[in-house]
């Protein structure tokens, strides 16, 4: 399943992804260029949002032809960069943040597939939490294995540009409760949202308990699926980025969904589906393997960009020695060298309060 960026002011191409080749797509709101390569292994589909050289100013971006490409191409998730002026003085330049919600001051772009002249008709696309939790997820997460800092939440405020604000107009923004101002978040967001309402037409809204304190603290969590004793899928956070019950709602839909390593979870696999929850403690950084407990830590290896982690089950389960374990954790999670554990690269440990179905007499034997 591809993934897509859509870079803004200053992102003309897509690191590592090396050999991309131009593929033009025609679709019922007009033309779209992207670059096709791989990067990380991931197919990767790349659109320059202002042109190659920058020759498309914010209000004339056409942004249903981008979002409507990319969902013909398959993507199943967009990550969209946008150069912007902060609204605070705690985010200086430079600063990278993971945006969770939007104001919309745009004045004359078409901002809707649903237009009611076609087969779709006229829709109203909740835009609640417009950002997909799990690309703020991913987001976060590679930025502090890159050693980045990463705001985790934002309000972006979409003016219509081209021309910059006034001085009034930033301290309106600000006062409005707005932390940065752009000109291109607004429609491509709400269209993404749209583009995945069309897709997923049968959609059900889960949303986590209310009133149970033991849900509201941020946690780190994993969601193993497993059917006929087989791994199906497995996903989950390093860090607490969100609290417990959203963190557990996401990650198990991630795991059925967006493991990459396994097509998506069928309506008719779901009764035979094993589902397995591990919260997270705070990680610590070991000096050596001396101080890894196998089957009492799970390990994460970071080396540069590239990153890897086992939870502590997965050695016990394999008959996996310490070596071993952190040999292929090297190799097979991180894309590191098998001994580049022994050479400079950073080890960190952490435990696991782990639930299962079969604990609480639930799974797939007790249901009909």
């Amino acid at each position: 399943m591809p993934l897509a960026v859509i870079g803004g002011t200053g992102v003309y191409q897509l690191a590592g992804a090396e050999g991309a080749r131009p593929a033009r797509i025609v679709t019922q709101y007009g033309e779209a260029l992207a670059r096709q390569g791989e990067a990380s292994g991931r197919e990767v589909f790349f659109v320059a949002r202002h042109g190659a050289d920058h020759s498309i100013p914010p209000h004339r971006v056409n942004y249903r032809a981008n979002i409507a490409a990319l969902k013909t191409l398959g993507c199943t998730a967009i990550l969209a960069t946008n150069a912007v002026g902060s609204l605070r003085t705690d985010l200086p330049p430079g600063t990278f943040v993971a945006a969770d919600q939007f104001l919309d001051f745009t004045k004359s772009r078409p901002l809707t597939f649903y237009d009611g002249d076609d087969e779709h008709g006229v829709k109203h696309v909740d835009v609640t939490e417009p950002y997909c939790a799990n690309v703020r997820r991913w987001l976060i997460e590679g930025a502090s294995d890159a050693g980045e800092r990463c705001v985790a939440r934002g309000t972006y405020l979409c003016a219509e540009g081209p021309r910059f604000e006034t001085a009034a107009e930033i301290r309106l923004f600000a006062q409005w409760g707005a932390d940065m101002v752009g000109m291109t978040g607004v429609p491509e967001v709400v269209l993404a949202r749209e583009a995945v309402t069309r897709w997923v037409t049968d959609h059900t809204e889960v949303k986590p308990p209310t009133g149970e304190p033991a849900f509201a603290p941020d946690r780190a969590v994993f969601v193993t699926l497993r059917m006929d004793g087989r791994l199906r899928g497995c996903i989950g956070t390093l860090e607490p980025v969100s609290p417990l019950g959203e963190a557990v709602i996401e990650s198990a839909i991630s795991a059925a969904t967006h493991d990459p390593r396994f097509r998506p979870v069928a309506a008719g696999e779901i009764p035979a589906l094993d589902i397995h929850l591990s919260i997270l403690s705070p990680m610590r950084t070991v000096s050596g393997p001396d101080e890894i407990v196998i089957g009492k830590h799970g390990i994460v290896v970071r080396q540069g960009m590239r990153s890897g982690v086992f939870l502590p089950e997965v050695a016990t389960e394999q008959g996996w020695d310490l070596e071993t374990t952190l040999s292929i954790l090297c190799t097979e999670k991180a894309g590191l060298p098998a001994d580049a554990w022994k050479h400079g690269a950073e080890l960190r440990v952490f435990t696991t309060q782990s639930f299962g179905e079969e604990d609480y007499g639930l799974g797939p034997h007790t249901r009909h």
